[in-house]
C-alpha cells in the first residue's frame, strides 16, 4: 500500500510539474495598482509575492494573493490572456508590459480589444463602469460620477467621468466597451502626478 501511494504522489508531482513548465514569462498590469509577474515555466508573482499556483490544464493557470486571483490563459497563438478578480468585488482585464491588451496576437498584431463581461446593455453601461472604478480606485461607487455614453465610429462605447479620492483629489476615467456591450477596461485618464 505505501509503494502505490508512493507512485500515485509521484505521478501527480510530476503531472503539475510538466503543466508549470507550460506558464510563459509575463509581465502585465492590472486596474488598482496590481502587478502580475510570470517567470518562464512559473511562478507566478502577485505584487512582488509568489502566489498560490493552481493548474487547471498546460492553457489555464489561476495564482492567488493579497486578495486576487489572478487568471492566466493562454490563447491558441500562444498569446496570454490575464485578468484579475478581487476577493471583496471587482474583476477586469490586465495590460501586457508592451503595451499590448491582454489577449493580443502574438505576432504583434493587435487584435480587437479583449472583454470582460457578459454583455452589459447600454442602460447598465454606467453603473456597471461605476463598480469597476470603485474597484480600481479602492473607493466607494458613490464617489465615482459619469458622463454619457459615446459610441465611436468603430463601434467601441465610452464613458467618461470623475471618481473623488478624497486627499488625493478629483481624479478622470473612461470606461470601455465593445460593439456588444462587453466591458472592455477603465482607463486612468490623469495620473498620479496631476
Amino acid at each position: 500500500m505505501p509503494r502505490l501511494l508512493l507512485t500515485v504522489s509521484l505521478l501527480t508531482l510530476m503531472s503539475l510539474t510538466t503543466a508549470r513548465a507550460d506558464i510563459p514569462q509575463v509581465n502585465a498590469t492590472c486596474p488598482g495598482g496590481i502587478e502580475v509577474h510570470a517567470d518562464q515555466g512559473g511562478p507566478i508573482y502577485i505584487n512582488g509575492k509568489e502566489a498560490k499556483l493552481k493548474v487547471f490544464n498546460k492553457n489555464y493557470y489561476e495564482a492567488r494573493g493579497g486578495g486576487v486571483t489572478i487568471s492566466l490563459a493562454i490563447n491558441p497563438d500562444g498569446s496570454p490572456d490575464i485578468s484579475y478578480t478581487r476577493s471583496g468585488g471587482g474583476n477586469g482585464v490586465c495590460q501586457l508590459a508592451n503595451g499590448m491588451p491582454s489577449g493580443a496576437a502574438a505576432n504583434g498584431a493587435s487584435t480587437s480589444p479583449a472583454a470582460s463581461s457578459a454583455a452589459i446593455t447600454r442602460g447598465n453601461m454606467p453603473a456597471f463602469c461605476r463598480g469597476e472604478v470603485s474597484s480600481m480606485y479602492s473607493t466607494k461607487p458613490s464617489y465615482v460620477k459619469t458622463g454619457k455614453i459615446v459610441k465611436a465610429k468603430n463601434g467601441i462605447f465610452s464613458i467618461g467621468g470623475t471618481v473623488d479620492q478624497g486627499s488625493n483629489g478629483i481624479k478622470k476615467f473612461m470606461c470601455r466597451f465593445d460593439k456588444g456591450g462587453r466591458f472592455i477596461d477603465v482607463m486612468a485618464m490623469t495620473s498620479d502626478g496631476e
